[in-house]
């Protein structure tokens, strides 16, 4: 089943490009704190996230309906993982955007002084 797991990587990537890139735009090019960027870049990227999941998922879900087994089971891991991927997408990358951005430098001023 590694075709379904070719799926389910390529989707992580996919959908966790969505939110830190507007997450990252938010915060440096309005001024806003974190506490606001998050939020706001969950708004605007759930819609697409929400809806990239729910057409891929309900395609391979059909092919459960095959008559060929490795289709039918391509069919369903892969919807499954779509669904997961979209769940750890809504549940765990904000944690994980905090936590990057505890992380990182906090101005440019700190780097500049420190060369």
């Amino acid at each position: 089943m590694a075709a379904a797991g070719a799926v389910a990587v390529g989707l992580v990537v996919d959908f966790t490009v969505h939110c830190p890139s507007k997450y990252l735009r938010a915060p440096r090019g309005k001024g806003r704190t974190v506490a606001v960027g998050i939020p706001d870049a969950f708004d605007t990227a759930e819609t697409a996230i929400l809806s990239t999941a729910t057409i891929l998922s309900g395609g391979f879900a059909m092919l459960v309906t095959s008559s060929v087994q490795f289709n039918a089971d391509l069919g369903l891991l892969s919807a499954m993982a779509i669904v997961m991927v979209m769940l750890v997408s809504f549940l765990l990358l904000p944690s994980l955007l905090v936590l990057g951005n505890r992380k990182a430098p906090t101005s440019t001023a700190s780097l500049k002084g420190a060369s």
